[in-house]
């Protein structure tokens, strides 16, 4: 209690260190030149760690109050901390001091206390636009939690390399379409007023996030397996995608095919059902109905849940159209198959 201290930052970019017995200001640490949000320290106490929006990440020796080094990390920084000792073992670190951070890259980026060096950088999710506003360390479930600009709550876990071990939707803004997917009904696709096709575990609300869409999607069908999923969007493109929420956290939806070919947004979107006839149908904004050939899609309708393996790295699938009506005099916004895959009709 004798050296009982309070440390806190602001938007001047001054660390102020208060002795709480006395109540007063006893020290000003200046280096940082933007806003400090964040300060933290190893488990001995006699380093801390702090970074901000000015792009750097700065170490001090805690006792003389005096600078280390400044790790440039190139990124405004909303967020950093310093892993435990036994958990960053993970990373091949030095001393075993790891220091975490998080900003408007959206992504976690781990780096060497001890050398400023880049220990492991995520890969970001392809077309997510989210940036971190904060990131906390759990120790006692060993993850980091990362808060979204969009309100989300991402959970990566250390010991695994930071891969995705849970996600917490904070906001759905309008919901636009939705459905029932898999056979047991345990899942529910959403479509909502972003980008991002959101995929719910009715018993939980776990949710994954799928990025594939640049703009809002508008609409979006479940074929028959109950494993496959077609999404039309602003964007003037539809995705397909294969479900397999038994698959790892990082696979469970994978998009696997795009349609381009209409030139304003689409409203509408079925796909014939079984697997005898691979076709879909999609109304759109530009007042036609075109039917795309889903047949170079079949090892995957047959099997979705190794879409994963088949796909791969690979960029998805670009389908092309069987043919294209002038159909309506303004928006399509309805398109159902008939059950027999013979008749389509659109509204």
């Amino acid at each position: 209690t004798e050296n009982l201290c309070l440390v806190s930052a602001s938007g001047d970019g001054d660390i102020r260190v208060w002795d709480l017995k006395q109540r007063k200001c006893t020290s000003v640490l200046k280096s940082h030149v933007s806003a400090v949000r964040a300060i933290d320290f190893d488990e001995s106490s006699e380093i801390m760690v702090t970074a901000g929006r000015d792009s750097v990440i700065n170490v001090w020796n805690w006792t003389r109050k005096s600078l280390i080094r400044t790790i440039p990390v190139y990124e405004s920084i909303e967020a950093a901390g310093v892993l435990r000792i036994d958990a960053a073992a993970v990373f091949n670190s030095q001393k075993g001091r790891v220091v975490y951070s998080g900003g408007e890259k959206g992504i976690v980026r781990l780096w060497d206390l001890d050398s400023g060096e880049e220990l492991f950088t995520q890969a970001k999710d392809r077309n997510a636009k989210h940036t971190f506003v904060d990131v906390m360390y759990l120790p006692q479930s060993g993850n980091l939690c990362a808060v979204t600009n969009d309100q989300n709550l991402l959970f990566y876990s250390v010991e695994a390399q930071l891969k995705r071990v849970r996600q917490i939707v904070g906001y759905n803004e309008e919901i636009i379409d939705l459905a029932y997917i898999g056979n047991e009904h345990k899942h529910l696709a959403v479509a909502t007023n972003t980008e991002q096709l959101r995929i719910y575990n009715t018993d939980n609300l776990n949710c994954e996030l799928a990025y594939g869409h640049k703009d809002i999607i508008l609409t979006l069908d479940v074929h028959s397996s109950g494993a496959i999923v077609a999404t039309g969007s602003k964007d003037n493109t539809v995705c397909i995608w294969a479900i397999n929420m038994k698959a790892p956290v990082n696979h469970r939806v994978t998009c696997v095919a795009v349609a381009v070919g209409h030139t304003k947004a689409v409203g509408a979107v079925a796909m014939a059902q079984g697997s005898d006839a691979l076709f879909m149908v999609t109304g759109s904004e530009d007042r036609t109905v075109k039917v795309w050939d889903l047949e170079p899609l079949r090892a995957i309708f047959e099997d979705p849940s190794h879409a994963a393996t088949l796909v791969g790295d690979a960029e998805p699938i670009r389908l092309h159209t069987r043919y294209t009506f002038q159909a309506h005099e303004k928006d399509i916004n309805s398109v159902r198959i008939a059950p027999g895959n013979k008749i389509f009709v659109t509204g």
